[in-house]
């Protein structure tokens, strides 16, 4: 009986933890705002979910790109942008190696 309440308990706690992972902030919202480029405020973007999946869309534009995540990469046309998540930052290598980066400025921040 004592083996029966035991497998019970364990069986609930792991429905509990499999319920609040799937609560928990999914992949493509760390995406989903606005960006401004670090080195010039004229120049940002925007990621929406659609039900296409994430769109991008760069201010003054009327046209979308549909974007794909691979982990903490979001892959832009060929171009993979790294998510520090510690600093809402994406950033991507330019040329010369000089770094390009983009701060989220509005949507769901950590």
């Amino acid at each position: 009986m004592k083996r029966i309440s035991i497998f019970v308990s364990v069986i609930i706690l792991v429905g509990i933890m499999i319920f609040l992972t799937s609560c928990g902030k999914s992949t493509e919202s760390k995406f989903v705002g606005t960006w401004q480029d670090i080195n010039d405020a004229n120049t940002s973007f925007t990621v929406s979910k659609s039900e296409s999946g994430l769109l991008l869309q760069a201010s003054g534009e009327s046209n979308t790109i549909v974007v794909t995540i691979q982990g903490d990469n979001l892959i832009v046309d060929g171009t993979t942008f790294i998510l520090d998540e510690q600093k809402s930052e994406l950033s991507t290598n330019g040329l010369f190696d000089n770094k390009i980066s983009f701060k989220k400025v509005t949507g769901e921040q950590k």
